[in-house]
């Protein structure tokens, strides 16, 4: 919460500073609980909260010495009904959106269980490899939902306008980068997860590294249009989507891994992005033609 307080205010260095220097306490604390300490995993656990815990008060400490905008009173703990259901409004729909693509990824791992274990390790590894490449197209959608909140607030629309079409620019733009490295070395990474020996896993992974990253800009347009609506508290639309997404990884379980085996599963994240896409795309034109948004 303190991180996405000050990404609103358009601070997104502390709060990658703070996260990076939590993440590497973690990864130095892990070991020494598992292996010096041998406490197992309550003992990772227990690296991973305190790791958690000093991420906080960093933060904490951060805000209270020069951020005084986010500073507030024992007063101001009271039941404000508008503000509460606004936060409703957003919130569950976008927890209920999360739920739902993680219900989407349950069904597809139910398919592809069935496939054999060749099939499931190389699909996990190839997954590893295609994460990397989603997060900063992400990033982009989680920038351009603060902008747009922020300028949405200031009712200057124009710059939302512009925003997203730079924005657009840039994460495509990556996007063909990633997919281009993914398809021809992505099978070297994979090499790191597997083993060089393993050939047929490397061989599976490639090929859905190739059949997502043939796909990485339509992912990047999703992460904007469905980022840029929420910043503007349009929460059905992205709703929607994500039951689409869900729709998709289903018929992709149950009747493409039915029919056409490994590939069928390999089509799922496509299929998914193809889906939400495109209602929110036309959802997004449509209010940026309401908000008299710019054409240009």
């Amino acid at each position: 919460m303190q991180s996405n307080l000050l990404r609103a205010l358009g601070d997104s260095t502390t709060p990658t500073v703070v996260h990076a220097i939590a993440l590497c306490l973690n990864i130095l604390l892990e070991p020494v609980a598992i292996i010096f300490l041998g406490l197992g995993i309550p003992g990772s656990a227990g690296a991973t909260i305190f790791s958690l815990i000093i991420g906080n008060i960093m933060c904490f400490v951060h805000i209270k010495r020069k951020v005084p905008l986010l500073h507030f009173t024992r007063e101001e703990f009271r039941f404000d009904k508008a503000v509460i259901v606004e936060h409703l409004q957003l919130g569950l729909p976008m927890g209920f959106q999360s739920s739902i693509i993680a219900i989407g990824a349950v069904v597809l791992q139910i398919a592809l269980n069935g496939l054999g274990p060749v099939a499931v390790a190389a699909f996990a590894a190839a997954h590893r490899v295609d994460g990397i490449a989603v997060m900063p197209m992400m990033s982009f959608g989680v920038a351009i939902a603060a902008y747009t909140a922020q300028n949405f607030g200031a009712q200057k629309f124009d710059r939302i306008s512009d925003g997203v079409k730079k924005t657009i620019w840039m994460s495509c733009s990556f996007s063909f980068v990633a997919a281009a490295f993914n398809i021809y070395f992505g099978d070297d990474v994979i090499k790191l997860f597997v083993g060089a020996e393993q050939t047929t896993i490397i061989e599976y992974g490639r090929l859905y590294l190739v059949v997502s990253g043939v796909c990485y800009w339509v992912l990047s347009l999703l992460f904007i249009f469905r980022f840029t609506l929420q910043g503007l508290g349009k929460s059905f639309v992205p709703t929607f989507a994500g039951l689409m997404e869900l729709a998709m990884r289903i018929v992709a379980a149950f009747f493409l891994v039915e029919y056409w085996g490994y590939l069928g599963a390999c089509l799922a994240s496509p299929m998914a992005w193809i889906g939400a896409c495109l209602p929110l795309a036309i959802a997004f034109f449509i209010t940026r033609k309401k908000m008299l948004l710019p054409q240009n």
